[in-house]
């Protein structure tokens, strides 16, 4: 599922946040949620394909590999990867 707009991305990201919520809900509390690579794109507001590129290439968040096809990030992964790429302006980005 491509997102193509902002306004789209914003919505998604929402969907995904209430997604997780709602998954940690139904945990134990010592236990977070272990989201497909469908689920991660919705919480992160990236399209499956680029997860699935950063996940080839390298760069992207921790994931759990339980066989070849069986993928799953765990939140607080994806929590850690997002905060470090967190900027305050396009300068600051380019010198990272």
């Amino acid at each position: 599922m491509a997102i193509h707009n902002r306004k789209e991305r914003r919505s998604y990201a929402a969907v995904g946040e209430e997604a997780v919520t709602s998954l940690r809900e139904a945990l134990p509390s010592h236990l977070q949620p272990a989201l497909t690579t469908e689920q991660a794109a919705i919480y992160t507001g990236l399209a499956v394909a680029t997860l699935e590129g950063l996940r080839s290439r390298g760069g992207g968040a921790r994931f759990v590999r339980y066989g070849r096809k069986a993928v799953r990030y765990l939140v607080s992964d994806l929590d850690a990867w997002m905060a470090q790429r967190t900027v305050s302006s396009t300068s600051e980005a380019a010198a990272a």
